[in-house]
């Protein structure tokens, strides 16, 4: 088996369906197996999507332990040499075959992500530097929103990590890793797993060479609390694992002062009615309150 494909899904077989639609459509020339991990208990909608693919190997657990979890279930059971991560808002535009051909000929490519595009097919940005203190100083106080702005987005390219929309592995790597940490629930995995490959000496890539539309890119800039509470979850997780004491608590100040900031302006923007994101501002109080406790129970 040349390639096994793990999708993560929870109630969205319509999505999923979509998905498997490009994938049968695009990936042609050599073999794989699909691998359907439902985080969902009683999706009446899951039973029609098997009947319609058949092919679809599904592990159903009636829990929803998380994101890397889940994928690491789909490991456990994956066949192909290649593993590839593919979310079910993900649509295929074209083979990943050149993608496998890359990491066949360069044994130090751990990891590859392709061009991700937007709905309306502009080019939605996946490529990250990873976090340090003055990366997250410019992101936190929005000096230049993006950390890899002048990133061209054409030919191949290392970068430092990519969105877990869709990311082309190898299976003996990833058993080498351990898989996903099961410490994250949502949220910083991807980040994670890109630093682990890099700690193991292996390279992440980008390539243009393969193509997909990620529906979420454009929906999941939503500013919801359960979110904010997610993200900071998963932050505190990876900065403990990667950074020192001490740079965590620097880390927590910039993460406190900058939400605080930003509560503030949403708030004057909200008052004016300039902008009607009263949950932004929301958002924004939960991330500082949460940097505050954060900060106070590190001291104790």
């Amino acid at each position: 088996m040349d390639l096994s494909i793990i999708i993560v899904g929870y109630k969205c077989c319509h999505d999923i369906e979509n998905a498997l639609i490009s994938v049968e459509r695009h990936f042609i020339g050599f073999t794989y197996e699909t691998i359907l991990v439902n985080n969902f208990a009683g999706d009446d909608e899951l039973p029609a999507l098997m009947n319609k693919h058949p092919e679809l190997i599904l592990i159903d657990e009636g829990t929803n332990p998380g994101f890397g979890v889940a994928n690491n279930y789909g490991l456990t059971i994956a066949k192909g040499k290649y593993i590839c991560f593919l979310n079910p808002d993900i649509i295929i535009l074209n083979n990943i075959l050149p993608l496998i051909r890359m990491m066949e000929s360069d044994r130090n490519t751990g990891l590859i992500s392709p061009l991700l595009r937007n709905t309306d097919m502009s080019i939605q940005r996946s490529c990250y530097n990873l976090p340090s203190i003055k990366n997250w100083f410019i992101r936190c106080f929005s000096i230049d929103s993006f950390l890899m702005k002048g990133f061209s987005y054409k030919g191949d390219a290392e970068v430092d990590w990519v969105l877990g929309a869709y990311m082309l592995t190898g299976r003996a790597l990833m058993e080498e890793l351990g898989g996903f940490d099961p410490a994250f629930f949502m949220y910083s995995e991807d980040v994670d797993l890109c630093w682990r490959i890099h700690k193991a000496g292996y390279k992440v890539m980008f390539s243009d060479k393969s193509e997909a539309i990620h529906i979420g890119g454009v929906t999941s800039a939503s500013k919801s609390l359960s979110k904010a509470r997610m993200e900071m979850a998963s932050r505190i997780i990876l900065w403990n694992k990667h950074f020192s004491k001490i740079d965590v608590q620097t880390l927590l100040r910039i993460t406190f002062w900058s939400s605080k900031l930003k509560a503030f302006c949403w708030t004057l923007l909200c008052g004016v009615k300039l902008s009607g994101k009263a949950g932004e501002k929301d958002y924004h109080r939960l991330i500082a309150e949460l940097s505050r406790e954060q900060i106070k129970s590190s001291k104790q």
